[in-house]
């Protein structure tokens, strides 16, 4: 009897987690959309394999007023 509810469950939870997975995306972009997009830079020093090699990555600071 427990493995029948267990199995029972588990299907019904694959079955709304699609749309529990969409909600809550939707939710968190709604959230972000009145949040500036942040302007990457990208600096490679040196060429790849070659020692001192690195790649960096910054981004302007947004500041906020709250």
């Amino acid at each position: 009897m427990d493995k029948a509810r267990r199995y029972i469950n588990e299907q019904k939870f694959y079955a709304t987690l699609p749309h529990k997975i969409d909600n809550a995306v939707e939710e968190y972009l709604e959230e972000r959309k009145d949040e500036p997009e942040l302007d990457w830079r990208f600096e490679e020093i040196n060429e790849f394999g070659e020692d001192g090699w690195t790649i960096s990555y910054t981004h302007k600071s947004v500041k906020k007023d709250v």
